[in-house]
């Protein structure tokens, strides 16, 4: 039961990331004039499972323990405390863990945890402002540290944080970018700092292949 309650608090990050933060700048962004591709993309219109990372993407033994895929619109209203609502266009999440001898035991293990959530929203410009609002929230209200990286899409940040599993400490990291109209949020304990960077980049090809496509 503790074990399944930590997974399901985990999962709630991810989903908390994606639709709650607070107003504040994002040092990590491309200009508009930058020499690059993904600067001149404004929408992806293919779906969001389709730009996803997949089992063949993910390192190591993994199998897929979650999946939603939202493709009515719908709206979070007040999400990020300060009266604004979001109108989400189409929503995917998905988790992978890691295989072991026991397969219930490698699903409630947080440890073994990938998660990655995508999310449309109604414009570039939406999608850009609300990795600004993210960013601010999670450093200056849930303690986060800011992570050195290249900027993935148009604007990225990557995050990272101490969590306690069965009195050891763990680094839970977070990476979250825009491209388009799209929000990418990836997370987890598994594996290093670079790990997460690599998928992201993943995602970001997969949106660049199905524009020029």
């Amino acid at each position: 039961m503790k074990k399944e309650i930590f997974v399901i608090s985990l999962i709630v990050v991810i989903v908390f990331v994606v639709f709650y933060g607070l107003s504040g700048p994002s040092n990590n962004d491309k200009k508009p004039d930058d020499n690059d591709q993904t600067t001149m993309i404004t929408t992806v219109n293919v779906p969001l499972n389709m730009i996803a990372l997949t089992l063949d993407d993910v390192y190591g033994n993994y199998n897929k323990t979650a999946e939603k895929h939202m493709t009515e619109p719908y709206t979070a209203e007040n999400a990020t405390g300060n009266g604004l609502s979001w109108n989400i266009i189409e929503h995917y999440q998905s988790a992978f863990s890691e295989n072991n001898d026991n397969i219930a035991s490698a699903q409630n293990d947080p440890t073994n945890m990938i998660t990655q959530s995508i999310t449309k929203l109604e414009s570039k410009e939406k999608a850009e402002y609300y990795v600004n609002l993210k960013k601010l929230q999670l450093i200056e209200k849930k303690g986060y540290t800011n992570l050195s990286m290249e900027t993935i899409g148009c604007k990225s940040f990557y995050l990272t944080t101490k969590v306690t599993y069965d009195e050891d400490e763990y680094d839970y990291y977070l990476l979250v970018f825009s491209i388009g109209d799209v929000v990418v949020t990836i997370g987890g304990l598994a594996s290093g700092q670079s790990t997460y960077v690599d998928y992201a980049k993943i995602i970001e090809s997969n949106v660049i292949n199905a524009v020029e496509n």
